[in-house]
């Protein structure tokens, strides 16, 4: 499902199975990695961020790293 957000305070790393990272800090506007893997860490004691779901509640938001729809 597609995913996006927005940071409201800290900082949000993001790292890709590629090995690319990007780090997102307060005010940057975040679209989720979709089909891929990836890992989110906190950089800062708090994360807060706005996230809005472009789906419907029958829709995975997340899948495990061993099915079909994640490309590694």
């Amino acid at each position: 499902m597609p995913t996006f957000g927005y940071i409201l305070k800290g900082e949000l790393q993001v790292t890709k199975a590629t090995g690319e990272t990007i780090i997102f800090t307060e005010g940057d506007a975040v679209i989720e990695v979709m089909s891929s893997l990836h890992k989110g860490k906190a950089l800062s004691d708090v994360v807060e961020a706005l996230v809005f779901y472009a789906g419907n509640s029958e829709l995975k938001t997340t899948y495990p790293a061993d099915h079909p729809k994640c490309q590694k």
